[in-house]
């Protein structure tokens, strides 16, 4: 697959200058198949991209390569911020550069409440041991309530719907990005590999409204939906 993605700009230099992340030349083979052809990508600041393509067409395997879990074959660039980055990329390094990642399968833990799995990546990678449960709860009452979405903090997420599953995994990730990247008016790049396949078609639009809203405050989105 040969792909090429990149908004209109005023001039290249221009253009690359005010991107979020850059891809040229990545490809990626699995024995004698080849899943990636020489992809360029370039997303810019505020944009919303999706990537669109039949079963097999490599999207999760873009996806794969940025957040770790593939490595590409030798010669492709990576890009952030205007930053060259070296690939392969370990799993999760890509945090610290303001990409977060919603995949398929969501990485909920259903056996604890909505409010740990809102705080996994804390408890999991940022070392903060001293929660005040009472004021995060609150947080993230105030929080859900700025998405327009009905959660209880305390509740377990083995309770939720497949639909509130998915709106917690993507304000999850929303959140962590704007506390990790300072707050309001923060930039960072989310990608969403197709976390909406097993949702009822009329839930694809709060997807799409949430990503806009936040596009709209610098955070950049990469739905890769079907």
């Amino acid at each position: 697959m040969e792909i090429e993605i990149a908004a209109a700009p005023a001039g290249k230099e221009a253009s690359e200058a005010r991107s979020v992340l850059r891809l040229a030349n990545l490809s990626k083979s699995f024995g004698g198949v080849q899943a990636l052809d020489r992809v360029s990508l370039q997303v810019g600041r505020g944009e919303v991209h999706g990537l669109l393509g039949q079963n097999g067409s490599g999207k999760s395997t873009l996806i794969k390569i940025l957040s770790g879990f593939h490595a590409p074959d030798p010669g492709a660039q990576l890009w952030i911020d205007g930053q060259e980055i070296s690939l392969p990329v370990a799993p999760g390094a890509l945090r610290e550069h303001g990409l977060s990642f919603v995949h398929q399968h969501l990485g909920l833990i259903p056996s604890i409440t909505v409010l740990e799995n809102l705080l996994v990546y804390d408890l999991a990678i940022a070392d903060r041991w001293a929660i005040n449960w009472r004021a995060e709860a609150q947080r993230a009452r105030e929080l859900f309530a700025r998405y327009d979405i009905r959660l209880d903090p305390l509740a377990g997420v083995s309770r939720l719907s497949p639909v509130e599953r998915a709106q917690l995994a993507i304000v999850r990730a929303f959140d962590w990005l704007q506390r990790t990247r300072g707050g309001e008016g923060a930039s960072g790049l989310l990608v969403l590999d197709e976390p909406t396949p097993f949702l009822p078609a009329d839930t694809y639009a709060y997807v799409l409204e949430t990503a806009t809203l936040r596009a709209s405050s610098n955070f950049t989105s990469a739905p890769g939906m079907t």
